[in-house]
Formats: structure tokens, C-alpha cells, sequence
């Protein structure tokens, strides 16, 4: 095989729970790529009524829109997702848990925490920059 470049070697930083806790300020793009790349661990999480909720799997949302509301703004909840604000555009969560609990469906999820529009998914205290 070939011999690596030690100069061109750089590490990762180690996962670590606090970089779960997701940024709504960010573009749509990233805050879905954040969901994707913290699976199966630490994550993404936010808080939503108090509760800790794992966000397992998303999609982006409608493109960039002014009228988008503020970031973490439940914008619309049916039975293709929960469509969240962010600082450009939205995503839409497929698949959430409540921590302790199973994780369910977007449809399941609204029906058992009865998700409606103007609900704020809110960071958690304590990331790290």
C-alpha cells in the first residue's frame, strides 16, 4: 500500500455530547447536515416545552423565504413533517425521540406532543462554541 503524507494527516474532534445541541441560526443546509452527521451518535437534539428531543432523520424544506419566521419556529406540522425555520430556508423532521422514549414518526411525534405552528424548538444551554 501506500505510505501516507504526515503532513496532510489531520484529526477529527472527538464527539462529544455537547455538539449535539443544534444551532437554528444556521442555513437550512447545515442544520440538516448537522442532523445527518451526529447519527447514530451523540444526536442532533433541541428542546421543545422543556423536553430534550432527539432529531433522528430530516430532509430540507422550502427554499429561503423572508416570511420564513425566526429560527426554531415550527412553520407548518402535517402529515409530511415538521417544517422548522432557520436562519435560510427550513428543514423538515422526519423522525424524532424524546429522550427516555421510542423513537416515532413526524405524524406520531405531533400527535402525542401536539406540535401546531409557532411552536419554538429551542437550543440546549451549554453548547460550546
Amino acid at each position: 500500500g501506500e505510505t501516507q503524507d504526515e503532513s496532510l494527516v489531520t484529526y477529527a474532534t472527538r464527539l462529544d455530547r455537547t455538539l449535539s445541541h443544534l444551532d437554528w441560526n444556521r442555513p437550512a443546509t447545515d442544520v440538516h447536515d448537522t442532523i445527518r452527521g451526529l447519527q447514530p451518535w451523540p444526536q442532533a437534539a433541541s428542546l421543545l416545552d422543556g423536553r430534550r428531543v432527539l432529531l433522528r432523520r430530516s430532509t430540507l424544506g422550502a427554499p429561503p423565504d423572508p416570511a420564513d419566521g425566526s429560527p426554531g419556529e415550527v412553520r407548518r406540522a402535517d402529515e409530511r413533517g415538521i417544517e422548522v425555520a432557520t436562519a435560510a430556508g427550513t428543514v423538515r423532521l422526519l423522525e424524532l425521540q424524546v429522550e427516555g422514549r421510542a423513537p416515532v414518526d413526524a405524524q406520531a411525534f405531533q400527535r402525542g406532543y401536539h406540535v401546531t405552528p409557532g411552536d419554538r424548538f429551542l437550543p440546549i444551554p451549554g453548547r460550546t462554541p
